[in-house]
């Protein structure tokens, strides 16, 4: 049986929006409406009771489906993403660390770089200064080197001028001239300057002197020595009381060698020492007269070191 035909114009009714809670990430759905033209095709016809339920039940049921299948979509890509997010955080936390532990090295390599440094700079100063002390010991040696060859000179010429002064005396063994050491030795035997156990000089004994005396003028800057010397016997008769021991009667007899040579030879005093020796510096054995005589005598000898500065 045909539906009869509404009067007037109908207006249409939209599709039922489905209802039920929102699914995240996806929009509601807008209400679909017909369009006029469709309507105004489409006869009109009385729907039995219940039948616009169902239709919005079914809607519904539709869009729930599609709106499941959507996010079951978008949780299969959105899970892959995160896992793979979280293996790159892994690997990037990895690299991370690797790159302090590179750093750490680094840190290490500049400090030993830093001491490596230090230490060669210490090094470099180390060896200037060494350079320097080097040049200041060479200076040092050199100077002296030449202060040696100086005195050597000056040994030399004094030894040849008393060996052309005294070559009678050097001939006849009462007078040696030698080097000892860096120091000029005269040694005059007692016999030419003294009678046997007195400390006057004799005649003889002053020409003697004098000669010597012109070499050690002639060499202003340097000391003489005036040692006497006795052999081991003991002094005898009268001289006891005058030289009780070898003692007072080696230096008596270094003492008026020393007046002499300042007094009438006019050396400098400055430049003359007088010591006494008594027996304990023999050159040969006393247990002969031969060694005896070597013993008792006068040595004057130029020493090595200079006179101090002054007047």
């Amino acid at each position: 049986m045909p539906l009869p035909k509404p009067h007037g114009e109908a207006k249409p009714e939209p599709f039922p929006t489905p209802v039920g809670p929102p699914i995240p990430g996806v929009p509601a759905p807008a209400p679909v409406q017909p369009s006029a033209e469709v309507i105004d095709d489409v006869e009109l016809v009385e729907e039995p009771s219940g039948s616009s339920s169902v239709w919005s039940w079914l809607g519904w049921g539709l869009f729930a489906a599609a709106s499941i299948a959507i996010a079951a979509v978008v949780l299969g890509l959105l899970v892959p993403s995160r896992d793979e997010a979280r293996s790159l955080r892994a690997e990037l936390d990895g690299v991370a660390g690797e790159l302090e532990g590179v750093r750490g090295e680094l840190a290490g390599i500049r400090d030993e770089l830093s001491q490596s440094q230090t230490a060669r700079d210490s090094a470099e100063d180390k060896s200037d200064e060494m350079a320097g002390q080097v040049a200041a010991l060479e200076q040092q040696r050199d100077q002296l080197a030449q202060t040696i060859a100086s005195k050597e000179a000056e040994l030399e010429t004094a030894q040849k001028k008393l060996e052309e002064s005294l070559g009678e005396e050097i001939k006849a063994g009462d007078v040696s001239v030698k080097k000892r050491g860096d120091e000029l030795v005269v040694g005059v035997a007692s016999r030419v300057l003294f009678e046997r156990g007195d400390a006057q000089l004799n005649d003889r004994g002053k020409k003697v002197l004098r000669r010597v005396g012109e070499t050690i003028i002639a060499n202003a800057e340097r000391a003489f020595q005036v040692a006497g010397h006795t052999d081991d016997d003991p002094v005898t008769g009268q001289l006891v009381a005058e030289y009780p021991t070898n003692w007072e009667l080696s230096t008596a007899r270094a003492t008026n060698v020393v007046r002499f040579l300042q007094e009438d030879c006019k050396v400098p005093g400055r430049q003359l020492v007088a010591a006494g020796f008594a027996e304990h510096r023999p050159t040969a054995s006393n247990k002969n007269e031969r060694g005896k005589r070597k013993n008792r005598r006068i040595e004057i000898t130029m020493l090595a070191r200079p006179l101090p500065k002054g007047k």
